[in-house]
């Protein structure tokens, strides 16, 4: 059996953009560092798919797919996660999560089985007493936000450490990509593409998209509104019949979960995102890297990525669909062009670039004993 250097282990089935980030670095910690990971996941799901794409290897947890586990159901799988983490990590693996979710059901285990515990905190969690203490037990955060490092803040920020979430700059041919999107969307070639990309959760508001796509629709007849994602809190049936009741369902088109993602992004002439409290501003800075401008609602992590690194325009939080929907049509008629230079472009691939995020979490690692010396030869190389 191998021994893995960093396991990751995932409870549910679907993946998001949180997992992409994952899975981005765990393939930069083996190609700049040569460390090993392992993802944990239910068998068959799109976790482990995804997973493989990028080139990791991937195990089953032979658990059910769930975004949150019982704590009766969580006792019942201690042993068996304890022999799981052993038997894949022997004795100096770190163990990463990714959600509080998934640490609540593995950090205990992770301990138990004498390994270090690494909790990447990429979400805006109420300071509830079982939150709390879930967080007693990792020996290290990652905080990849501002938003996300103020709401830990009754841990121990010593152990605190904040790390943007890699950006991997894919060379994109924009006309190849934006006709792929065409074909697969079926609609006219002179069409302005604007992008919702997410799954259906109530925080990123696919509702408030589409009273806005009505909007623009009104104003720009060539437009087309298209949702790259899946079902959350609303089903794409949900989402297809509230645009058909709004009388724009033949404009808008939902492309389901569609990879690689950059290339949806690089086919938009501009990408759409209302969510309220999104943790980091990743599907901002993928846009400006790829000359894609946006329009973000000014809260949270989008508020940090639009006023750290530019490239779309705010609009604020308390702003109507119309408002928000103004605010892009002043980007789709050229009135306002907040697309970056070349060159400031290039400056912010290179600070948010896979390498820059693996060192910095390699330097977390490299703090905890006794994974410290497992990693020694690693540091000496790097």
């Amino acid at each position: 059996m191998n021994s893995y250097d960093i396991i990751f282990p995932f409870l549910g089935s679907g993946v998001g953009g949180s997992h992409i980030a994952t899975f981005r670095l765990g393939r930069s910690l083996r190609e700049f560092f040569g460390i090993r990971s392992l993802v944990l996941c239910v068998e068959g799901s799109h976790i482990e798919q995804e997973a493989k794409a990028y080139g990791l290897d991937t195990a089953p947890h032979g658990e059910r797919p769930i975004f949150r586990n019982n704590p009766f159901y969580d006792l019942t799988k201690v042993a068996q996660r304890i022999s799981l983490l052993r038997r894949h990590g022997g004795t100096t693996a770190i163990v990463h999560t990714n959600d509080i979710e998934t640490t609540q059901s593995w950090g205990p285990c992770a301990k138990a089985a004498g390994l270090k515990l690494v909790y990447q905190h990429q979400s805006l969690n109420r300071a509830a007493f079982p939150n709390r203490l879930t967080l007693m037990f990792p020996d290290a955060f990652i905080a990849v936000s501002d938003p996300c490092l103020e709401n830990i803040h009754y841990v121990d920020q010593s152990r605190v450490t904040k790390i943007n979430y890699s950006i991997e700059a894919v060379p994109v041919e924009r006309a190849a990509a934006r006709a792929a999107v065409i074909r697969d969307a079926g609609v006219p070639e002179d069409s302005i593409l604007v992008g919702f990309i997410g799954n259906f959760w109530e925080r990123k508001r696919p509702h408030y998209f589409i009273d806005a796509a009505r909007r623009m629709a009104q104003a720009a007849p060539k437009a087309r509104f298209l949702l790259f994602g899946r079902g959350g809190d609303y089903s794409e049936a949900d989402m297809k019949q509230y645009a058909a009741d709004l009388g724009i369902g033949d404009r808008v088109i939902f492309m389901g979960f569609r990879s690689p993602p950059e290339e949806n992004i690089a086919a938009l002439d501009l990408m759409a995102a209302p969510a309220l409290r999104e943790p980091f501003g990743l599907t901002p800075v993928e846009s400006l890297m790829y000359g894609t401008p946006y329009v973000v609602t000014a809260d949270a992590g989008h508020n940090e990525s639009g006023n750290r690194w530019g490239g779309g325009m705010l609009a604020p939080k308390e702003a109507s669909p119309e408002q928000f929907a103004d605010i892009a049509l002043s980007v789709i008629t050229g009135e306002t062009n907040p697309v970056l230079s070349p060159a400031r472009r290039a400056e912010i691939i290179t600070e948010l670039s896979p390498r820059t995020q693996a060192e910095a979490v390699m330097t977390v690692y490299r703090q905890l004993k006794p994974q410290a010396e497992a990693f020694a030869a690693v540091q000496a190389s790097a």
